[in-house]
């Protein structure tokens, strides 16, 4: 065993195999002691009986290779899900990151006036075409929409009441829940009605001369079906006005634009929406189709106060984000078939089934002119497919993809898709890997073909 330690090469040996590499010594110097540790301590417990200094090397340079590359990798789709939380929700066009390129590659005009010579605003870089696309008196960008509701929660409703139906004291993704928030805000929540069941008469009876704001919940990512009864901002908006209240309609997701499809039928445009409330806010990378922000529309009065509220500046959005929701922004001002073409979410989202069907068709006939055997079986399957990110939850979208049944159990084939690069994420049915190709480019098919080569696939 001490033969074993002594053959260990020493960090002088180390530091000079690896000097041609771009890696900061102190960094290699870290990665190598931690592996040298590894061994010893394999060594002590008896796992280990022979030691190799090029295998030592080897390892050294793949544990370097792993801590220096990007984590972040490129990911395909196939899970049914548009708007995937977990796939960084909606995808941004290559053109706009194109068009961003020049301008955050050079100092820049963030937050300086050139007409003035003087500081100016990072939000007025997209106020006006939010104002011109929603109909509002003036806009601000945050972060994201959490910090949407709880900038509006603490400058507007502060020491103060707001009033929430039980119906909606929406819980999301990542435990954020309404009642917290209100709570670190420092407003004072009042539930008012049932959880399946409230009325206009339920706000009126818990008014008094504290209360400052209604807020009004988008049960984004579920729905309450059956018995059911809930107030709408047409209704509310009102009662808010005659009592002197905010009513402020946290959207969560929101549309701009009109989409010709069954499953937005019910969805009202932010600037529908607007004409019955005050203030407004809701996400930028859901149904909108951009960069993670929080968009916030309404009253410049109430938008003034956000402006001067000293918890701006730390859910304030970040340049490229803003830079990209520009570029988004002017998407909206063209033409629909091309607004769509720019914009992969609504591509995504009204791409046609028969569509999609064809698609699939071209895979499995390129499939079969280049297999005749394997242990694998792939078929064409209808598909239903989800809006996703909390958006719609109940609305569905006909779809095809494809089955693939293996000798090998589908939990290992799902992570041998996981594995490849780029990963290949799909969902198991029926003990089947099933891959959706609403979210599958054509340009994608090299790549799944190459990992079904791999995996000893072929169409039966």
């Amino acid at each position: 065993m001490n033969n074993l330690y002594a053959n260990l090469p020493k960090m002088d040996q180390i530091l000079l195999h690896f000097s041609s590499l771009e890696i900061d010594p102190i960094w290699l110097k870290e990665i190598a002691s931690e592996h040298l540790d590894m061994i010893r301590k394999a060594i002590k417990a008896g796992t280990l009986t022979e030691v190799s200094i090029d295998d030592i090397f080897m390892q050294i340079e793949e544990k370097i290779t792993v801590s220096t590359q990007s984590a972040f990798r490129n990911v395909i789709n196939g899970s049914g899900i548009v708007i995937h939380t977990n796939l960084g929700r909606s995808i941004i066009h290559a053109d706009h990151f194109d068009q961003i390129k020049d301008v955050l590659t050079h100092y820049h005009n963030l937050e300086f006036n050139l007409d003035t010579g003087k500081r100016g605003s990072r939000y007025d870089l997209v106020t006006s075409k939010l104002c011109r696309l929603t109909g509002a008196e003036a806009a601000l960008v945050v972060n994201n929409n959490a910090a949407a509701v709880l900038l509006v929660l603490s400058a507007l409703s502060e020491g103060k009441k707001a009033i929430v139906s039980r119906g909606e004291l929406v819980e999301i993704g990542g435990s954020f829940r309404i009642p917290e928030v209100m709570k670190l805000s420092g407003c004072t929540l009042v539930e008012v009605g049932t959880t399946n069941k409230t009325h206009l008469v339920d706000y009126r009876n818990v008014i008094d001369d504290d209360t400052t704001m209604m807020m009004k919940v988008h049960t984004s990512n579920y729905k309450i079906v059956g018995f059911t009864a809930s107030v709408d901002t047409h209704d509310l908006y009102p009662l808010c006005q005659e009592h002197k209240i905010i009513l402020y309609d946290d959207l969560g997701s929101g549309m701009i634009t009109a989409l010709d499809l069954p499953i937005f039928k019910e969805e009202q445009l932010i600037k529908e929406r607007l004409k019955n409330c005050d203030i407004l806010s809701f996400s930028g990378d859901k149904l909108l189709g951009g960069p993670q922000c929080g968009i916030i529309v309404g009253k410049k009065v109430l938008i003034d106060r956000l402006k001067h509220h000293q918890l701006l500046r730390a859910l304030r959005i970040d340049k490229v984000s803003l830079a990209l929701l520009d570029q988004l922004l002017m998407s909206y001002f063209k033409k629909s078939e091309f607004m769509i073409e720019e914009i992969p979410t609504l591509s995504f989202l009204t791409r046609k089934a028969e569509d999609i069907e064809k698609q699939v068709a071209v895979f499995l006939e390129t499939f079969r002119k280049n297999h005749e055997s394997s242990t694998l079986k792939l078929r064409k399957i209808n598909l239903i497919s989800e809006v996703g990110a909390g958006s719609l939850p109940t609305a569905t979208l006909a779809s095809y993809g494809v089955a693939i049944e293996a000798d090998q159990s589908p939990d290992t084939l799902m992570q041998r898709m996981r594995d490849h690069s780029p990963a290949i994420i799909g969902r198991i049915h029926d003990q089947q890997v099933i891959l959706d190709f609403r979210t599958i480019a054509y340009e994608d098919h090299d790549t799944i073909l190459a990992f079904l080569d791999s995996a000893g696939g072929v169409l039966c």
